[in-house]
């Protein structure tokens, strides 16, 4: 999309996103984390670890949220 070629291209993807997914699987697992020991029985089949696991993703996207707006800001990243 910038017109880099390939591996200039492969170095700026790795730079955006590592540290974006990094934030996201961090706030994501923490969450999960947590209610896995506030809950132990919970397993994959209950309701209720996949209400959980939408409030995971969403604090998960709460952590990311100053991650992306700071890789934005120095221009690591662009806008969507």
């Amino acid at each position: 999309m910038r017109g880099l070629r390939l591996r200039a291209g492969i170095v700026a993807a790795v730079k955006a996103d590592t540290h974006s997914l990094i934030a996201y699987e961090l706030g994501m697992f923490g969450r999960m984390i947590a209610f896995a020991q506030g809950f132990p029985g919970l397993r994959p089949v209950d309701a209720r670890y996949w209400v959980f696991m939408q409030i995971a993703m969403v604090a998960g996207f709460v952590t990311t949220w100053p991650v992306n707006w700071w890789l934005i800001r120095h221009g690591m990243k662009e806008r969507m």
